[in-house]
């Protein structure tokens, strides 16, 4: 539809994915494929999503899981389009990157919110650990974490049992972004704004910290997470066996 309302020509590695909020990462495993073996140089990765339409609303009062009268801790809805551009290091480019994909996974979760039991954070605790240990970090290294909890008690829960089995660490705190608390559930969108939100925040200095965990959950039994960094401190995606520059010291 895209290319034939706007004479565009897609490559043909382009494709459409439908696993909610969090098939980005899923998008991510395959541009970094594609760039890996010099098929592609760049690639455009992102979603949009709207909750604002009478279906959806209604849908999500039916169940409880609108934020309304009576209902103090369910979703507000929001639209979005948020896309990223990514490539290799060192690529020759006229733009600056603003920061580093270090590292990325994706799992599923057994519970999801439509289901008969309340998750424990099993598929997205997975999905964090496949990122770090991607990145070559351990957990202690990660500074902060962007977040696409959209205030239901359910994404609180399972959020709160997957960093409990995640960060291990002795911290005074974990800080964490939730975008929706400003823009409302933005669905298909939210794992692409999560991740610009984090690179802008390192990238301007106003991060509590230089390496992020950016972790989302679908609907459905998606989960996925990805590591973002400064954008000297390792190329996005880097190649098998390459170490991290502070191992290298």
């Amino acid at each position: 539809m895209l290319a034939a309302r706007h004479g565009l020509v897609l490559h043909q590695g382009s494709r459409v994915l439908d696993g909610g909020a969090a098939s980005i990462f899923e998008a991510l495993a395959a541009a970094r494929e594609l760039l890996a073996r010099n098929a592609i140089t760049r690639a455009f990765i992102g979603g949009v999503d709207s909750l604002l339409n009478d279906t959806d609303i209604e849908r999500l009062r039916k169940v409880h899981r609108l934020h309304e009268e009576g209902n103090p801790q369910g979703l507000i809805p929001g639209e979005a389009a948020a896309f990223l551009w990514v490539s290799r290091s060192g690529r020759e480019s006229p733009y600056v990157p603003l920061a580093a994909l270090r590292g990325a996974g994706s799992a599923h979760e057994p519970h999801t919110v439509g289901g008969q039991h309340y998750s424990v954070g099993e598929g997205l605790g997975k999905a964090v650990r496949l990122a770090i240990d991607d990145a070559r970090i351990s957990e202690a290294e990660v500074s902060f974490v962007v977040s696409n909890h959209n205030g239901e008690r359910y994404a609180a829960w399972e959020t709160t049992f997957s960093h409990a089995r995640i960060y291990r660490t002795r911290r005074e705190r974990l800080p964490v972004m939730y975008p929706a608390s400003s823009m409302g559930d933005v669905g298909t969108a939210a794992a692409a704004l999560s991740v610009i939100l984090a690179g802008v925040a390192v990238a301007r200095g106003y991060a509590p910290g230089t390496t992020a965990i950016c972790e989302c959950r679908s609907e459905e039994s998606l989960r996925g997470a990805c590591v973002v960094g400064p954008s000297r401190a390792s190329s996005p995606f880097s190649a098998p066996g390459q170490r991290r520059l502070a191992d290298q010291k």
